[in-house]
């Protein structure tokens, strides 16, 4: 999907929005899990969570983050609504997720994904590299690592 003349805008998110991205993460429960909506707040006030929003439609997509005491950065949760999908939102999220780690001295993003997802051929497209495989408690997980 092309946005035309609808402009993209990526920032972080506030608390006002939560509303909305929590909307978004229960649109993604089976690939998500369910996120805690008290959970997602920290992360805002941490200043871990990024919107996509769009001037026509509001927000289109979210991604969920920790910037760790050591150099690492994990991707806990990227989603973007069904119509926005393979449009580039992902990407943008991902790349405003990338430029925030390497702003905070990170080295290294990593983040786990149900092996049976799509999304491991999004973050294999990316340069992110799977490192292991492992059992989670109820799915086999893929994890992957983004060397900055």
């Amino acid at each position: 999907m092309t946005f035309g003349s609808d402009a993209l805008v990526l920032r972080k998110a506030v608390e006002s929005d939560l509303t909305e991205i929590k909307q978004i993460a229960d649109e993604h429960k089976q690939e998500l899990g369910f996120i805690i909506r008290g959970v997602l707040l920290e992360s805002i006030h941490r200043q871990e969570v990024a919107i996509a929003q769009s001037n026509a439609n509001g927000m289109v997509g979210f991604i969920h983050y920790r910037h760790r005491l050591d150099s690492q950065t994990t991707l806990y949760n990227l989603a973007v609504r069904q119509p926005y999908r393979r449009s580039g939102v992902g990407r943008k999220l991902l790349e405003f997720l990338i430029q925030d780690a390497v702003a905070s001295q990170k080295l290294t993003i990593r983040l786990k994904c149900p092996e049976e997802l799509a999304s491991n051929s999004f973050y294999a497209h990316h340069g992110f590299q799977l490192v292991l495989v492992e059992n989670g408690k109820h799915r086999r997980l893929n994890v992957w690592a983004l060397n900055l």
